[in-house]
């Protein structure tokens, strides 16, 4: 069975930036968007290149908003100052499995260039 992944506008993979000051009010980028836009939502974020960068990202039939995502975002922040990303795929996931199999693909394509970027914007990015 092949199966194609969905176009990545269709996807609207989002990275969701979280950290102390912006506990519950995440600044929403877009994996679509240019990267001017990227480094202007980056500065507004509160992101420290300095601070250790924890990843999020949920599987199948899930999305950034789910309760087992905002806990553990919530307790990384507790346990230290970091900069958490939540890679937000909830539109791709919900689909067929075969679907959302072959989506994995792509987020992971689109979070891997953001990661890029972040690395290219701030050189001492630690990603633990």
């Amino acid at each position: 069975l092949d199966v194609l992944p969905m176009d990545a506008n269709e996807l609207d993979t989002t990275f969701q930036i979280y950290n102390r000051g912006r506990a519950q009010n995440p600044v929403n980028v877009r994996a679509t968007e240019d990267n001017a836009n990227w480094k202007s939502l980056l500065g507004t974020s509160g992101f420290k290149g300095e601070r250790v960068t924890k990843v999020i990202t949920h599987g199948y039939m899930n999305n950034g908003s789910n309760a087992w995502v905002i806990s553990m975002k919530d307790e990384l922040l507790k346990k230290g100052d970091f900069n958490v990303l939540v890679v937000n795929w909830g539109h791709g996931s919900h689909q067929v499995p075969e679907k959302a199999a072959a989506n994995v693909f792509v987020v992971a394509a689109q979070a891997a260039k953001f990661l890029h970027f972040i690395q290219s914007t701030y050189p001492s990015l630690n990603l633990a």
